[in-house]
């Protein structure tokens, strides 16, 4: 039915009108992130080498953290991105994001898929489901992933 009233006439209109302008756009705006994000030197010197963060995670971080230095630990930017049980105060945009970034730093980062693994492993032998084990081993994911944020970050602050 949906064939019917999806014909090729109105598949190309639909082409032609909403969706090739929209990768245009979509590539204009990929091309002014990438220009912004370059004068960052956070960007240039850790989070555009992690395999698994794209051009708009990058942004999306350096936008929800914003200055480093108001986060006197790594453990402050811990909680600040809710990583800590029963955390009150939080950013949830940033806690949201992390918990996205982590599915692909485990896919596509060999790094964090062995942080990933010995978590999930050493979570295995506890009495508790498989969704619980998994969120418990990309909670160490994202841990560890900030802890290196924070270490490079501060550093270029110094």
């Amino acid at each position: 039915r949906i064939n019917k009233l999806f014909n090729e006439k109105g598949k190309d209109k639909l082409i032609n009108q909403v969706i090739n302008p929209l990768d245009l756009a979509l590539l204009e705006v990929g091309n002014e992130i990438s220009r912004f994000l370059e004068t960052i030197p956070i960007y240039n010197i850790f989070l555009r080498h992690v395999n698994g963060i794209n051009l708009y995670d990058s942004a999306e971080l350096v936008c929800e953290i914003k200055d480093i230095k108001k986060f006197n630990t790594s453990n402050n930017l811990l909680a600040y991105a809710g990583m800590y049980p029963n955390a009150q105060n939080y950013n949830k945009n940033l806690h949201k994001l992390l918990l996205r970034i982590s599915h692909k730093l485990v896919r596509y980062n060999p790094v964090y898929d062995f942080v990933y693994t010995n978590a999930y492993n050493k979570y295995s032998s506890l009495n508790t489901n498989e969704e619980h084990i998994e969120a418990m081993a990309r909670r160490i994911v994202i841990k560890k992933f900030l802890q290196n944020l924070f270490t490079h970050w501060i550093k270029l602050e110094e």
